[in-house]
């Protein structure tokens, strides 16, 4: 009875678990696809408009700090969740060529993974920033 239970637990677990990455993938992708073109959109306004740069510059890119802050809060929990994704697929003894998230391994963690683009983009949007209040003249 006990073995069941820890079974049933398990399984709950697992699906709880698999269901949270998908959750995460989707907010992290719902909110960049409101705050990135939000973000853009006041670079499109600083080179239309004389004044309030500085207001744009600022709003821009808090925009999109934001959103690679709120990504690496939940890339943490990721990574909690498919560690123990992976440990479950470990102790059922599944196939390693069917084991989803031991295959999949820790994505987030990558150094080609969307943090690492997140940041990249973070720092370039800031470089077209500082050309633009620098030294592009309306």
């Amino acid at each position: 009875m006990n073995d069941e239970i820890n079974s049933s637990q398990i399984e709950t677990v697992y699906q709880e678990a698999g269901q949270w990455l998908r959750t995460v993938n989707q907010i992290i992708w719902a909110m960049g696809s409101i705050f990135v073109p939000l973000s853009l959109s006041c670079l499109w306004f600083a080179v239309n408009a004389s004044k309030g740069r500085s207001f744009l510059a600022f709003g821009s890119i808090f925009l999109f700090a934001l959103w690679v802050y709120v990504s690496e809060l939940y890339r943490d929990s990721c990574h909690t969740a498919r560690t123990v994704l992976m440990t479950i697929e470990e102790q059922w003894a599944i196939n390693e060529k069917i084991s989803l998230y031991k295959l999949h391994g820790d994505i987030g963690k990558r150094r080609t993974g969307l943090f690492n683009a997140q940041l990249a983009s973070l720092h370039l949007l800031i470089v077209i920033w500082v050309v633009l209040l620098v030294f592009y003249r309306y």
